[in-house]
């Protein structure tokens, strides 16, 4: 009696293990918010009337000078819907802000290769000139404003979430 106890026991066990590991594969490989089978990348983007948020951005290296809201004065600005992938992850946002080369164009600096962001937490991504058609100084992720002392994030949505990083405070033009 003791060993059908057993037996059935270990079935049981055994059975239930299978089902547990078989729901967790398929809830980890299941679609976040539908849209994992989507490509990443700007979905929808609109030109908008907007007020950036007080800012200041510090450029060094060959190009010394601050970037503010008075430098980005009469730029366009966009709300745009991206899906970001960080590699594991896929998820769909809307942001506001302005393109990047729209604003190197405005302060009239083009003797420069490559352009390194940098933030206040010591991360940096470095971009070439001919990188920065999809690259955004974004103020506001899904209708919220970024923190006052970190109001500028980077986003560069065509590329995995890691290069784009939030809070930039220094840009260094260099050849």
């Amino acid at each position: 009696m003791k060993k059908i106890y057993i037996i059935i026991m270990s079935a049981l066990i055994s059975s239930m293990l299978t089902v547990f590991c078989y729901w967790t594969i398929e809830h980890l490989n299941a679609p976040k918010d539908d849209i994992l089978d989507e490509s990443y990348g700007i979905k929808e983007i609109n030109e908008i009337d907007y007020d950036s948020p007080s800012f200041s951005i510090v450029t060094t290296g060959l190009f010394i000078s601050i970037i503010n809201n008075e430098s980005i004065n009469g730029l366009k600005a966009y709300e745009l819907s991206a899906v970001i992938s960080d590699g594991i992850y896929t998820y769909k946002s809307t942001y506001k802000g302005i393109k990047v080369k729209d604003v190197i164009e405005k302060i009239n600096f083009d003797d420069y290769n490559k352009i390194v962001f940098k933030s206040n937490g010591g991360l940096q991504v470095e971009y070439a000139k001919n990188e920065l058609d999809d690259l955004y100084f974004v103020f506001e992720k899904d209708n919220i404003l970024y923190p006052v002392e970190e109001p500028v994030a980077l986003l560069n949505p065509n590329v995995y979430d890691r290069y784009n990083i939030t809070n930039i405070e220094k840009i260094e033009f260099l050849m």
